[in-house]
């Protein structure tokens, strides 16, 4: 399933979904991508990048990516639960533009 995040601190353009946890890029370029969180309580969790159709496992995930304007890039998680917490934002996912590069097909 999707990973959604609950709040969220800053969202300049609105790329992302919280809820849907979808980032979509809104011009072509290199963008850096963060994901860091915690499993809940005594428990195993598999966190997935899935980024034009490829899926990627996460280890603290540190990625940057070629995207096209429109490509989406998701946070979903396969196995386990998160821990969430209302007061502490112990999971994180960033992504934002690099450099912009119009010319990519």
């Amino acid at each position: 399933s999707a990973a959604s995040f609950d709040s969220i601190k800053l969202n300049v353009g609105n790329a992302f979904d919280p809820y849907s946890g979808v980032f979509v890029a809104p011009t072509s370029g290199e963008y850096y991508f963060a994901f860091s969180g915690i499993s809940g309580n005594s428990t195993l969790a598999r966190v997935v990048l899935e980024v034009k159709n490829a899926t990627f496992n996460t280890f603290p995930c540190h990625a940057t990516l070629e995207l096209l304007k429109d490509d989406q890039v998701r946070l979903s998680l396969t196995q386990g639960a998160i821990h969430d917490n209302d007061r502490h934002f112990y999971t994180n996912f960033a992504g934002f533009l690099i450099s912009q590069n119009e010319l990519l097909v």
